[in-house]
């Protein structure tokens, strides 16, 4: 205390104050999503690819993923997958049970089927830390995906024969059915139905808003809807 600053001081041994500071384990942890195909068509999927990066300085533990499915896309059962994460599928809850180390990365990925015909799905996550070891970053803790959604129907067709068995020589008599599972209307759908070796077609009828053909050789029938198949329909 012989600094010019102390003279005149009578106390000089309360002029110095010290303060102890505990330093603590902390991982920052950096999450990154992504998703493809961008567009994706209606009734179709997407896969989602998100990674937890640790930016140090301290490995971190036992931490989690929140991802926050939109209204209209749901998880494929099944798709998920990630070495070290484990998934709920109740509260889509993926958690890492090991130990990131500073500078590394894990990932996981899972499919979703997009049941909307337009607009945009916007897919959040967030990640928390868990353990003893805190985030001192919280604001790179989360991630989105944006996905423009492009009008697609699912048209699925099933087929019926009676009688069953047949008799050989006998008319059969077959039941096409088209169906339009969504999530949009589609346009212009048409079917066509090849014979097997030893049947010929000898008439056929079709629904309203159809029109069906037989080709010469009475070997394929094929039907087309100049118009629209609604969702559902």
């Amino acid at each position: 205390n012989t600094h010019p600053f102390f003279d005149g001081d009578t106390a000089r041994n309360n002029n110095v104050l010290n303060e102890r500071t505990t330093l603590l384990d902390a991982g920052d942890l950096r999450l990154t999503k992504t998703a493809t195909p961008s567009p994706v068509i209606g009734g179709g999927e997407v896969t989602y690819t998100l990674t937890v990066t640790n930016d140090g300085p301290n490995a971190s533990s036992g931490f989690s993923v929140v991802d926050t499915l939109p209204a209209g896309v749901d998880l494929v059962p099944g798709s998920f997958s990630g070495s070290g994460w484990t998934l709920n599928p109740a509260t889509m809850t993926a958690t890492h049970a090991g130990t990131l180390a500073n500078g590394a990365s894990s990932s996981f990925t899972f499919r979703a089927r997009v049941n909307v015909g337009s607009g945009n799905v916007v897919n959040a996550a967030v990640v928390n830390a868990g353990g003893a070891v805190p985030d001192p970053n919280p604001g790179n803790n989360s991630a989105e995906a944006t996905t423009p959604v492009t009008p697609g129907a699912d048209l699925a067709i099933t087929k019926r024969a009676e009688p069953t068995p047949a008799v050989a020589g006998s008319p059969v008599t077959f039941h096409v059915e088209v169906r339009n599972l969504g999530p949009s209307a589609a346009q212009s759908p048409n079917w066509a139905d090849v014979m097997p070796a030893g049947f010929l077609i000898t008439s056929g009828t079709q629904p309203g808003g159809w029109t069906c053909t037989t080709t010469p050789d009475n070997t394929t029938r094929n039907c087309s809807n100049p118009g629209s198949l609604a969702a559902g329909a």
